[in-house]
């Protein structure tokens, strides 16, 4: 009776990058195996455009079609462009150990996030948006509402990571990827509502006396959630782990402060409680 191969490295990265929309094909040179997939998630979907067009190769060490238990070595990205001349490296790979899975998963949300970021940097003002589920948009394709979303769904994932007990490097790793990801979407998120609102007031300074809460605006929240991101991220850092219960606290402090004003900010978009920025003549300023 015929059985089936074991799942390589290679089987899980493909399956996770083809979550994002982005399609990666088998190659190999003088023995050694890659992945490669385009830079561009538009280019025609052919192995042979892969080859022609600016890429991406990936590889864990030389062999990506061991069998995913014996992963031992982490994937890695490098940039070419079409004439296969090395570019640049969107990812060196995790620090620590990490099993197949939890690689393949964590190497393919930051290689991603990398290319959608340059392409962002890179594209005409005129460049057409890529209509949702076709692929993984570029972060500025995002809607406020889906901007909101996604700092959620990532805070909802870094408190889980930090709920674990055992802190080693992998939970690190992984934490530091949310903490990333929140930080990227809180940016944007801001980015595109002074871009809806160009007239509208800035927030209120740090050092000006907090306001009650029915007077703020998703622009205090969403400026409010970033600062704890940064003191969560700062904290996992650089906190004296030494003292564990001190340690988890202060991280358990600013992670439920983190959700407490996404929570705010998601609720001011979707009901329209209040505007983005009260303008100069609400005297809420």
């Amino acid at each position: 009776m015929a059985t089936n191969p074991p799942v390589t490295e290679g089987d899980l990265l493909i399956a996770e990058l083809a979550r994002r929309g982005r399609r990666a094909y088998r190659g190999g040179d003088r023995g050694a195996t890659f992945l490669i997939m385009t830079a561009d998630p538009h280019a025609p979907d052919d192995e042979g455009s892969a080859y022609t067009t600016a890429h991406v190769l990936m590889c864990a060490g030389e062999h990506v079609d061991r069998p995913a238990d014996q992963h031992n070595e982490p994937w890695a990205g490098h940039l070419f462009d079409a004439q296969g001349t090395y570019v640049d490296t969107p990812f060196e790979g995790a620090t620590g150990p990490l099993d197949a899975e939890t690689d393949a998963a964590l190497f393919a949300a930051q290689v991603c996030d990398w290319m959608d970021d340059r392409r962002r940097a890179t594209a005409r003002p005129d460049a057409t948006a890529v209509p949702y589920g076709s692929a993984r948009r570029r972060m500025g394709d995002l809607t406020l509402a889906e901007l909101l979303a996604l700092a959620a769904d990532n805070y909802a994932g870094l408190a889980e990571d930090l709920a674990h007990e055992a802190r080693d490097e992998m939970y690190d790793t992984i934490a530091g990827a949310y903490i990333t990801q929140i930080g990227l979407a809180l940016t944007v998120a801001l980015s595109t509502a002074k871009a809806a609102f160009p007239a509208a007031q800035p927030p209120r300074q740090p050092d000006q006396a907090r306001r009650p809460l029915r007077e703020m605006t998703l622009a205090d929240f969403l400026h409010l959630a970033d600062r704890e991101r940064a003191a969560l991220s700062e904290h996992l850092d650089h906190g004296d782990r030494a003292d564990t219960p001190t340690f988890n606290a202060f991280s358990q402090c600013h992670l439920e402060a983190l959700g407490h004003y996404l929570r705010l900010a998601r609720h001011d978009h979707t009901t329209g409680r209040t505007p983005i920025w009260p303008t100069p003549a609400s005297g809420a300023r």
